[in-house]
């Protein structure tokens, strides 16, 4: 897969389907929070792992921020940020 922002942003959202098994992951706004797709603590911890194994890219701690988990879209800005480097 092209690693442009539509790809991630469609991987990020499919990841999140995984984690949550809700189908509201594929079509809700992007500037939703990740709790409103139903991700809680426990599962930000599958999230991470998956997010790093689906693109290949590592999520040190520092990155690991309210900033950076925000939202759907906050959480594509890292993942494309990640990808890029």
């Amino acid at each position: 897969m092209t690693m442009t922002p539509v790809n991630i942003e469609r991987g990020v959202r499919q990841v999140l389907n995984d984690v949550t098994l809700s189908p509201a992951a594929l079509d809700t706004p992007s500037e939703s929070p990740l709790d409103a797709v139903g991700i809680d603590s426990v599962g930000m911890i599958d999230l991470i792992y998956r997010i790093e194994e689906q693109f290949g890219i590592q999520i040190p701690d520092e990155d690991v921020t309210p900033d950076n988990f925000a939202s759907i879209a906050s959480l594509v800005n890292l993942v494309s940020r990640k990808c890029s480097n």
